[in-house]
């Protein structure tokens, strides 16, 4: 009974691997072929702007 219980667990675990493996190949797959998601993968994660650009940040008080 116990094994049966860890091979439903570990059965129910290499789908969610399995789901996650192939949303993080599609990903990837965009982000070697799509040069405007990179483009904007870029500049949400890492803060990067274009040459040129002005950043505007907004700033919220905690205090009110």
């Amino acid at each position: 009974m116990v094994r049966t219980r860890e091979n439903a667990r570990l059965g129910k675990m290499l789908v969610h691997l399995r789901v996650d493996h192939t949303s993080l190949t599609e990903e990837w797959d965009r982000i070697q072929k799509d040069p405007t998601y990179t483009d904007y993968l870029i500049r949400k994660n890492l803060g990067y702007v274009k040459k040129g650009e002005v950043e505007y940040r907004i700033l919220v008080s905690s205090h009110s």
